[in-house]
């Protein structure tokens, strides 16, 4: 904050400069013209860019600021109190507003955990879903396996059958023309 509050405090003393001014007034050329009786060179522009606070016054420029205004430089400072004041203002609505960020980030953790939580009970039942269907695909593939081979064995005996049935359809065709 002390970039932020040297900012402010130029700005207020610009602003009181530029009051202080005008309860004399006089324009900027008038107030630039004394002080250069003085012999110090401020020209109108730096006074105007020193009461906007737009330009940091220089210890040496400000007391003789002072001295033509005729007021002591204390005149022309701020209240640091009044400062502070603020300071303090815009830090309490700072914190305000982090708290409130953290306590919306707190009730988006709850509800992210809560949905992890539902999330890794939907897993752990789809893992068992899984896992179960393994052992269905498992007990299929031993049954498929099974009735490959005790269908192989059929499809032997099968074959085994037919040719026996073609070698007595063979041997019944030799004893019919041996009789005939």
């Amino acid at each position: 904050m002390v970039e932020a509050d040297g900012l402010e405090m130029e700005k207020a003393f610009g602003a009181a400069l530029r009051d202080r001014r005008q309860r004399r007034n006089w324009t900027q050329q008038d107030l630039a013209d004394k002080v250069a009786e003085l012999g110090v060179t401020l020209h109108q522009s730096a006074i105007a860019r020193i009461e906007a606070g737009a330009r940091p016054v220089r210890l040496h420029e400000a007391l003789v600021l002072a001295r033509v205004l005729v007021v002591d430089l204390q005149d022309l400072l701020p209240d640091l109190a009044v400062l502070a004041q603020a300071d303090i203002g815009t830090l309490e609505a700072l914190r305000d507003d982090a708290v409130q960020t953290l306590e919306a980030a707190r009730a988006q953790q709850a509800a992210v955990r809560t949905e992890l939580e539902h999330l890794e009970e939907a897993f752990r039942a789809a893992q068992a879903a899984v896992e179960s269907a393994r052992m269905h695909a498992d007990r299929a593939d031993a049954e498929v396996a099974m009735r490959t081979r005790h269908l192989m064995e059929i499809d032997m005996r099968l074959g085994e059958a037919r040719e026996r049935l073609r070698r007595l359809e063979k041997d019944r065709q030799g004893i019919k023309s041996s009789w005939f």
